[in-house]
């Protein structure tokens, strides 16, 4: 499984090298996601919410959407349900 994870991704950056301006950027907001998901489940709170607050505040729903969930369970940011209401 890790084999086709990383397949993928080596697909994915050299698909993205090859592709129109136009395309990579549509698509660099999730690049730069990309090591949030692996911090968030290591319980690295911080970094993951390094790469994800910037996007959320430039305004890129699946970001907003992440900050809203680690707003309304407290993971590296305090609990706040209103917080959370604003950015969901």
């Amino acid at each position: 499984m890790r084999d086709l994870t990383k397949a993928g991704v080596v697909a994915l950056v050299l698909g993205l090298s090859l592709a129109p301006p136009a395309c990579r950027a549509t698509l660099g907001p999730l690049m730069l996601l990309e090591g949030a998901p692996a911090a968030y489940h290591r319980g690295d709170y911080a970094a993951a919410l390094q790469r994800v607050r910037p996007l959320a505040e430039q305004g890129y729903a699946p970001a907003q959407n992440n900050l809203g969930v680690r707003y309304k369970v407290g993971h590296g940011v305090p609990q706040d349900y209103p917080e959370a209401m604003r950015w969901s």
